[in-house]
């Protein structure tokens, strides 16, 4: 019997001072920071035997040198003769997102 339970404190890619930069700069869209750790502080309970969730991640580079974090996760089942285990998959985009501000005059 196991039990994969799980909280996921804290999961970060990039430069974590760079990052903080770039959430008070104000060019970035008000959802920015959550999207650079949508995993922060979350449980993943599993309540039967023979379950385990798997995390997907998709990284996407700015230009902060940090990732935006797409984010993912299944509870999978295993037969009986299988020992659960959580699993987190990271892949990386061939894509990178660059933010600046524009503005208009009026």
């Amino acid at each position: 019997m196991t039990n994969v339970s799980h909280v996921v404190h804290e999961l970060t890619f990039g430069d974590n001072v760079k990052r903080k930069l770039a959430t008070q700069s104000g060019v970035f869209p008000g959802n920015f920071l959550g999207s650079m750790a949508p995993m922060d502080g979350n449980a993943y309970m599993t309540h039967n035997l023979h379950e385990a969730h798997h995390h997907y991640l998709k990284l996407v580079s700015t230009n902060v040198h940090s990732y935006q974090v797409l984010q993912s996760s299944q509870l999978a089942l295993y037969r009986e003769d299988k020992v659960p285990e959580a699993k987190f998959i990271i892949d990386l985009s061939p894509i990178s997102v660059s933010y600046q501000r524009t503005g208009r005059r009026w």
